[in-house]
């Protein structure tokens, strides 16, 4: 029996009593592997990397990591206020379309895990929905504005309106 267990000192200064690995240690002790130490090589390990994404709700998108059907979604990015809520109407877009191809992705899963993530797929669409009705409201908003005014500062009238929005929102 003493020769399937790990045997490492322990910080109480005795052996460890853990079942070991194949590499003669426990996980504890020298099992797994916790990455390379040197940062540049971790970060080049690091880029790309999707292990903790779980809805796809608040990732970040990076224009290195776009698909080529990402990038042509994206490349009349706008300067205007109203381009600006055009424009993040369109992320927006795209981070709602990548959730719905994850239940797509999510068909070999065993039934409960697919239930599981299908479920919390759904929930974080309903919250990108939600955002994206608020981004068109302040658009719709913004254009009223814009059609009753005379002034051309289209960022005064952005701050305005997310400051209404906030206002509206908050509230409730």
């Amino acid at each position: 029996m003493d020769n399937q267990l790990c045997g490492a000192k322990t910080r109480s200064g005795t052996t460890c009593r853990k079942i070991k690995m194949n590499n003669g240690r426990c996980y504890m002790h020298g099992g797994a592997s916790t990455g390379p130490k040197d940062k540049t090589k971790h970060r080049q390990s690091m880029k790309g990397n999707k292990n903790s994404l779980k809805t796809g709700e608040y990732e970040t998108i990076w224009f290195d990591t776009l698909t080529m059907e990402d990038v042509r979604q994206y490349e009349l990015t706008p300067t205007t206020a109203l381009e600006q809520l055009d424009h993040e109407i369109k992320l927006t877009d795209i981070r709602e379309r990548r959730m719905m191809k994850r239940i797509k992705d999510s068909e070999p899963l065993k039934s409960k895990q697919k239930v599981d993530r299908i479920i919390k797929l759904e929930d974080g669409i309903t919250r990108v929905q939600a955002i994206k009705s608020r981004l068109i409201d302040q658009k719709m908003r913004l254009h009223e504005i814009s059609e009753t005014k005379d002034d051309n500062n289209s960022l005064d009238q952005l701050v305005s309106i997310i400051e209404q929005a906030r206002n509206r929102y908050s509230n409730n």
